[in-house]
């Protein structure tokens, strides 16, 4: 028998399905068919016969049993059955199994097919014309019958990873006593790369979430907050920055009953949820701004227009960017006039004083990006070559 991978190459998506399904107690059912049905004392009453699928919802409906020269369907899940690592415990003696219902695939209809009649199945591609692979055995889950894993050996043309593969059941769907996939086989990879991906999904995933992260302010403006249980706290509508200090100070926000209020940066437990931002500790978190002397509401500096040291207009912003995690008031964005950069162009910029005066040669240096193509603003490299341009300002 060739080895059986139960964490394949598989699609991406289908991972997390996998790690959750693993969980959960399962047998193959060629397992099952070596083990021994006892009562509730151990002693054997039976024998595992097969089992009886619904293909329609994917699950064994019924463990079927064999005693003396009948075979019996027992429900799934039933409160009368259990598993061990190697017995099924039927709560029922022999004489009362021997006088239940024998199996009539029949009355049961056409959706229903028994397990034995499934190995040796053919898989079919997406578009149901071509065979891929060959159905070796199926995978149950033993709390509630569900199909787990539908295990396959593809056909070398279509795959030529060696093995058995055992496919998730969201993965293929069935067509009567086969199955249809519902992934292409383009997107078939090894464990290893699927695992590495699942690793930057999941990291990705994480700083997208996060508000320790670099964010244009004008992206910022119209966010909602909310507390925890996600009830609207306010309306995110300005920043107070101390350009100096390269801090943003406050957040400025809006109450749901027009109440111009604040929160103080860097908050504690702040999060993310979408484009959501929670703050856990609710409507307490807010209170009006604290006056400052070194503090400016970001957009009227907005408004002003960039100028070189004789006081002529040569640009104007076109954002800011901060970190709500760390109140940290990282840089800014500027657009200049031709004679300075090239027109359609974005040039990052350390945060102007409130003169707004902007050297020519203190560009060099500069990140520079089509205006309609932003980068990736925490990508590490873009952040190293920011931080080692800010640092020679």
């Amino acid at each position: 028998m060739k080895p059986l991978r139960l964490v394949p190459a598989l699609l991406l998506a289908l991972c997390t399905a996998l790690q959750a399904l693993a969980q959960a107690p399962t047998a193959r059912l060629q397992e099952l068919d070596d083990r021994a049905v006892v009562d509730a004392n151990g002693a054997k009453i039976a024998e595992v016969y097969d089992v009886v699928v619904d293909t329609e919802e994917s699950r064994a409906a019924y463990l079927v049993v064999s005693v003396g020269m009948r075979v019996v369907p027992i429900p799934l899940p039933s409160p009368e059955l259990s598993f061990t690592a190697d017995k099924v415990v039927l709560n029922m003696d022999r004489r009362r199994l021997e006088s239940a219902p024998a199996l009539d695939m029949a009355a049961l209809g056409p959706r229903f097919k028994r397990g034995r009649d499934l190995m040796g199945g053919k898989v079919f591609d997406k578009a149901g014309t071509v065979t891929i692979a060959e159905v070796k055995d199926l995978v149950i889950s033993l709390d509630d019958g569900m199909i787990a894993n539908v295990v396959v050996a593809f056909d070398p043309k279509a795959w030529e990873q060696p093995g058995w593969v055992a496919l998730p059941r969201t993965s293929v769907r069935p067509q009567g006593v086969d199955f249809v996939a519902t992934f292409n086989m383009d997107d078939m990879r090894p464990a290893s790369q699927a695992q590495a991906e699942q690793r930057r999904f999941d990291a990705a995933r994480a700083k997208a979430e996060a508000v320790d992260r670099d964010e244009r302010a004008t992206e910022l403006m119209g966010r909602k907050i909310v507390d925890a249980q996600g009830n609207p706290l306010a309306e995110i509508v300005d920043f107070v920055v101390d350009p100096a200090a390269g801090k943003v100070l406050h957040v400025l926000v809006t109450l749901p009953n027009g109440t111009p209020s604040a929160l103080a940066l860097p908050a504690r437990d702040l999060k993310r949820n979408g484009d959501l931002i929670v703050v856990p500790a609710g409507a307490a978190a807010f209170a009006p701004a604290a006056a400052s002397s070194t503090g400016r509401r970001l957009g009227e500096v907005m408004k002003k227009n960039l100028v070189d040291h004789r006081g002529k207009e040569v640009g104007r912003l076109r954002d800011v960017i901060v970190n709500l995690g760390t109140g940290r008031l990282h840089y800014a964005v500027a657009e200049f006039e031709p004679s300075w950069v090239a027109a359609g162009h974005l040039v990052t910029v350390r945060m102007p004083r409130d003169d707004m005066k902007m050297d020519l040669n203190a560009l060099m240096g500069a990140m520079m990006f089509d205006q309609k193509g932003w980068p990736d603003l925490n990508n590490p490299q873009f952040i190293a070559n920011i931080d080692a341009y800010l640092a020679k300002q």
